[in-house]
């Protein structure tokens, strides 16, 4: 079985595609951490008394179980944002977006998952720095926990900024929030 290629161009092609492949395959798996700082009853006995489209102020006291720290951060022209949203096929996925970059990623996310996603989206970020890696992975990391932990949760989105108390963190705000609703 010899591959064939109808030009140069298109076996060139393949070969770096095959090469490519091959390269991801060799890549570490990475691993789920678990936070120790996490309090899960607490979160889900909070999301379980939320209504169905509760106001966004309302979750941050389950991110704050989660782990998750809310304040104001710096207003920025071009807002980045971060959460949860329901793919049919998939269900709850990652869904992070600045400008015209969005990027997806499956739960559960891996921490070599996040920290690609977290390259990728400093290579093309406005506002957020290679001093905000670390914070921008473990929040992706924490996300993806948030949706295992409580799966009600359909939606969730958060403007994320710098901090202005600390300028290696970042702030969290809830500006979009719907759960299921159990009868």
């Amino acid at each position: 079985n010899i591959p064939c290629c109808r030009d140069p161009e298109t076996a060139a092609q393949a070969l770096a595609a095959s090469a490519t492949y091959a390269a991801w395959l060799a890549r570490p798996v990475g691993m789920i951490p678990q936070f120790d700082d996490v309090r899960r009853e607490e979160a889900l006995a909070a999301a379980k008394a939320l209504p169905e489209f509760p106001e966004p102020h309302a979750f941050e006291v389950i991110l704050h179980h989660m782990g998750i720290s809310t304040q104001p951060g710096q207003e920025t022209p071009y807002p980045l944002t971060a959460g949860i949203t329901q793919h049919p096929l998939f269900g709850p996925v990652l869904q992070v977006q600045e400008g015209g970059f969005i990027d997806h990623r499956i739960f559960p996310l891996t921490d070599t998952e996040s920290q690609d996603l977290t390259e990728a989206l400093i290579g093309v970020s406005r506002q957020i720095s290679s001093a905000h890696r670390n914070a921008l992975a473990e929040l992706m990391l924490r996300l993806s926990l948030l949706s295992e932990e409580i799966p009600d949760l359909l939606h969730l989105t958060l403007r994320i900024a710098p901090c202005t108390a600390d300028p290696e963190k970042l702030a969290c705000t809830p500006i979009g929030v719907s759960m299921r609703t159990i009868s």
